[in-house]
Formats: structure tokens, C-alpha cells, sequence
């Protein structure tokens, strides 16, 4: 009988606790507030960028379309090899094609950036393609070779040699190419492995293709810059890159720049 009456006192106390003990009116329902507008949140902007530290200023300068298709924006609009061009595009001053695989030099692309007064510049390896289309390209094309070097509206143009032994061999005359605008030096490194002179290049961000993680460590170990970025990739293989090799990568910064509509 006491555990039954200890039972009941227990079950009492719970019940008064939460406010519904008999004999105790449960507290009237809350009336709901009426709605009230509120501003409409911020448009998210895509996050462009991965890296494996601060991420330094050169690389808001930078634009990455896919493949190896790049846009160095500042005071003038420098493209590399365009490809697969989309969002908001500036017109270019400048477009750079180090060699003439589909995958870097497309008629297409250039004409979605062309204007009158844009200055073209190719290696030797594209003269066949400017050729076959230079009436629809509509622009003369400044050959530029290894070891030449243009200054054009204050921005410097040095080419550089970029070879392989296997899809672009020195003998083809691919070119990549160090540009210098608004006190930024960007190594654009076009069709290449790497090769022991790379040292030399001097640049505060490097361009670089991946063709395997051996070459793109032994490029990061050569080049005399603060950044490399990988390119003949697209999204999903930067942020692979950058998780996979950023560790093994101390003395420069790996940096990624995603796809997404171009942000000025």
C-alpha cells in the first residue's frame, strides 16, 4: 500500500511539473504572432577558389573556364588558350594560344571575345590553324616564339618554351608564356612537363597542366613562384588536386580556381 501511495505522489509531482496536474488549468495556448516580412536573404556568391592557405591577391585576377582555358583580368583582359567560354565575358585585349590542339586553340571561343582591336598572339605550332581561319578570326596573329618577348599597351609578353615527349615535342614550336600587367608576373605554362630551365621562371603564379601528380610535384618543386595552379583539369580534378597533392606541396602555395559565371 505505501509503494502505491509513493507511486501516486510521484506520478502527481511529473503531472505538476508539466503544468497538468488535476485540478490545474493547463495555460491557455499561445496566440500565434502574425507573420512579419523580412528581407529577402543575400544572393550566395559560388565560392571560386580553393587553396591550402590564405589565398593571395593574384589569384582574384585569375579565371578558370576548364580545361586550359584561363582569363588573367586586370587593367586589360589577357586570355589563354580560350575554351568552353561562358557567364560574363569581357572583351579581350589580349589573347594568348600557346599551341593548335582543339583543346586549346578554337575558332568558336575566339570569336565570343573578339573586337577589332584585340591583339592576337600565337606560337609557331598555331600558325596552321590561324591560316585556315583568319578571314573569320578577323585579326592580324603576332607570332611569338620561345625566347621572344613583346611589350604591347604596357603589358609584357615574354614566351617561353613548353615541350613534352610525348603530344608536344620542342620540334612543333608550342610556346607557353610569362605575362606582366599591373605589377603581377602570371606564368602561363601551356603544353608542357617539366623541364630544368623552369627554374629560372620567375613569376608570382604559375598556370600549370596536369598530365600526372609525378610532373605537376616535380614543376612545384622547380618553379621560382608563391602560387601554382593546376589547369587542363576541370572542377572536380582542382579540388581532387588540391586535397591530394597540397600536402606534398610545402614551399609554394597550391591553389584551385573553380568554374562557375565569371564575378568581376
Amino acid at each position: 500500500m505505501k509503494r502505491t501511495a509513493s507511486v501516486v505522489l510521484l506520478l502527481t509531482a511529473i503531472l505538476m511539473i508539466a503544468g497538468c496536474a488535476p485540478g490545474v488549468s493547463a495555460p491557455p495556448a499561445a496566440t500565434p504572432l502574425p507573420p512579419t516580412e523580412t528581407a529577402a536573404p543575400p544572393t550566395a556568391t559560388p565560392d571560386r577558389i580553393v587553396a591550402t592557405g590564405e589565398v593571395p591577391v593574384i589569384v582574384s585576377k585569375l579565371y578558370f573556364f576548364g580545361t586550359a582555358s584561363v582569363l588573367f583580368h586586370g587593367s586589360k583582359n589577357v586570355y589563354f588558350d580560350p575554351l568552353e567560354l561562358e557567364g560574363t565575358l569581357p572583351p579581350a585585349d589580349f589573347i594568348l594560344i600557346s599551341h593548335g590542339h582543339s583543346d586549346h586553340a578554337d575558332l568558336a571561343s575566339l570569336q565570343k571575345i573578339l573586337t577589332a582591336d584585340t591583339v592576337l598572339i600565337i606560337s609557331s605550332n598555331v600558325a596552321p590553324f590561324y591560316e585556315s581561319h583568319k578571314d573569320a578570326i578577323g585579326v592580324p596573329a603576332v607570332v611569338l616564339d620561345e625566347g621572344q618577348v613583346r611589350e604591347i599597351g604596357g603589358i609584357r609578353i615574354e614566351a617561353v618554351p613548353a615541350f613534352d615527349a610525348r603530344y608536344h615535342p620542342r620540334s612543333t614550336q608550342g610556346a607557353g608564356f610569362v605575362v606582366t600587367m599591373d605589377g603581377f608576373r602570371v606564368y602561363f605554362a601551356g603544353g608542357t612537363n617539366a623541364y630544368p630551365e623552369m627554374s629560372k621562371i620567375e613569376s608570382d603564379a604559375v598556370l600549370y597542366p596536369w598530365y600526372s601528380n609525378d610532373d605537376f610535384l616535380q614543376a612545384a618543386d622547380l618553379l621560382p613562384t608563391k602560387v601554382i595552379i593546376p589547369i587542363h583539369t576541370d572542377a572536380i580534378g582542382v579540388n581532387a588536386l588540391v586535397k591530394v597533392l597540397g600536402p606534398k606541396i610545402t614551399r609554394i602555395q597550391l591553389v584551385g580556381i573553380l568554374p562557375g559565371p565569371y564575378l568581376d
